[in-house]
């Protein structure tokens, strides 16, 4: 597989200084998506339930909760639970985390129909966004500056960045197609994806951090409804949440 580096222009002109103009969002995605054990890819429509149950009822999901919303046998669910490295269960193998989505408190604050819940990351935000028809109000901390960053993402759009200025990190696969993954459910490679107030702020974490680098806010929708695509196919000819 080709390494992400090449999808990033080593050269940037001085009305360009991050580079941002040369970034190949379908590959950056193509890279990511083959990470193995990063996503859980076995059942779109199982995925999409348990994110609108979550989202819906904003407590955690009981196996028959989820077995009544995708047809799906209690047993049947009961062994895709087990079988994914993405799901925090609670006590009686309630649902209380999966793939992005969170009951518990992060950073990365996400509000629909005045539910509150959390995202692991700051592209998860987006993902998780894009798949639903009705407004995602989005909350995070800039790890530099301890500012607020704010947006809303609608119908595959994203509006109301506040500041306008904000800034998404991203972290690319190695050369090898490799990206921090670790042993608990929420992957490693989480911690470095994050929103910054400025550009100038982004540029100070992606100099410490490495293997990360800048994305604008409207090239992670981009990279995120590629992904959306992907991972999930026909599953979103299906009603959006």
């Amino acid at each position: 597989m080709i390494s992400s580096d090449l999808h990033i222009s080593k050269h940037c002109s001085g009305g360009d200084p991050m580079g941002l103009r040369a970034l190949d969002i379908p590959a950056l995605a193509e890279d990511i998506l083959s990470v193995d054990g990063l996503f859980d890819r076995r059942d779109g429509h199982v995925t999409l339930a348990l994110y609108r149950l979550l989202l819906a009822e904003g407590e955690p999901v009981s196996e028959e909760r989820l077995a009544a919303a995708t047809g799906r046998t209690v047993s049947e669910i009961a062994d895709w639970l087990r079988g994914t490295e993405r799901a925090e269960l609670y006590e009686r193998g309630q649902v209380v985390a999966f793939q992005g989505l969170s009951l518990r408190p992060t950073k990365h604050l996400f509000e629909v129909n005045c539910q509150t819940l959390y995202t692991w990351c700051a592209g998860d935000t987006l993902m998780i966004g894009d798949l639903l028809s009705r407004a995602a109000r989005v909350r995070s901390t800039d790890p530099i500056t301890g500012r607020t960053v704010s947006l809303t993402v609608k119908n595959g759009a994203v509006s109301d960045v506040e500041p306008s200025t904000a800034m998404q990190s991203m972290l690319r696969p190695d050369a090898d197609g490799a990206i921090g993954i670790g042993d608990g459910v929420v992957p490693d490679a989480c911690g470095p994806i994050n929103f910054f107030a400025t550009e100038e702020a982004g540029r100070a974490f992606t100099e410490r951090v490495e293997g990360t680098f800048l994305l604008t806010i409207e090239q992670g929708l981009e990279l995120a409804r590629l992904m959306n695509r992907a991972l999930f196919g026909s599953a979103l000819t299906r009603r959006r949440g």
